[in-house]
């Protein structure tokens, strides 16, 4: 402070104002940096009311968080997960001739379809999405023949997905415009070997079947560093072992997703919408 004193000792109360702003400004800044890795721990909890939406919605937190908080947890993860879910798949309800409007599905979470009703995930219905086809079913039993347990066979397909598939960002663009243009689920992903987070859980149940496997369709939300955002996933029954375990082929490049304890860290609102 008294070197700020002794440079603007006869300059203005302009200059002088302007000269002490300039050398708070670091401080500042960290101060800002330090309350947005504050908010972006808060946005983890499930709060019973909107904060989480509101700091979400502020443009100055989303572009510190993109630019300083990632990049600054060196978390191959965090920087992985922002291509990996950063969609929104939409649902439309067709009940005869009432046609719902293309919704983001965490709008409908908690709604119950009867059986009237056909459902469409990103253009397709369900078991569009999931229908398997000679190249799928040779691929998932030759890479499990032999495998002496569920979990063996669930990891492999895992893997196999996982790994072959990439995510499709021009895809979830798309979706985001409420194009469907693209083809989705399981088929369309083995042929392509892209597609977004509902193509992977697609693919994952196309080939569970056909090696035998229970499996699941989750829907929920998955946190991306910065909002909950829409996402799809599975769970895998291992009937040796009498469980039910998740699984998530859209993160395998993050981390480990299959059966592991950080599920709850960065899933969350699971509802199941299909089992097979």
């Amino acid at each position: 402070m008294n070197f700020i004193n002794r440079i603007t000792i006869n300059k203005s109360n302009g200059i002088k104002a302007f000269v002490g702003a300039l050398f708070q400004l670091p401080r500042a800044i960290s101060n800002i940096i330090i309350a947005v890795f504050i908010l972006n721990l808060i946005t983890q909890i499930n709060l019973p009311y909107n904060l989480n939406e509101e700091i979400q919605d502020s443009k100055v937190y989303v572009a510190i968080t993109e630019r300083v908080v990632r990049p600054a947890t060196n978390s191959s993860l965090a920087q992985a997960l922002p291509d990996i879910i950063d969609d929104s798949f939409k649902i439309q309800i067709r009940d005869g001739s009432t046609v719902t409007p293309w919704e983001d599905i965490k709008s409908l979470k908690d709604i119950t379809f009867n059986n009237k009703q056909i459902v469409y995930y990103n253009g397709v219905t369900l078991e569009e999405a999931i229908k398997s086809d000679e190249n799928i079913d040779y691929t998932a039993v030759s890479l499990t023949e032999g495998l002496d347990s569920d979990r063996s066979k669930a990891r492999t397909l895992y893997t196999y997905v996982g790994s072959n598939i990439q995510y499709d960002d021009a895809k979830a663009e798309r979706i985001l415009s409420n194009d469907f243009s693209t083809g989705s689920g399981a088929i369309e992903a083995f042929r392509s070997k892209k597609g977004i987070c509902f193509d992977y859980a697609s693919l994952y149940v196309a080939m569970c079947i056909a090696a035998g496997l229970e499996v699941r369709m989750i829907t929920g939300e998955g946190y991306n560093g910065v909002a909950w955002i829409s996402h799809a996933w599975n769970e895998v029954y291992l009937e040796d072992e009498d469980r039910w375990i998740q699984v998530d082929t859209t993160f395998y490049k993050g981390a480990n997703y299959f059966n592991s304890d950080r599920f709850n860290l960065d899933h969350r609102n699971e509802q199941v919408i299909g089992q097979w």
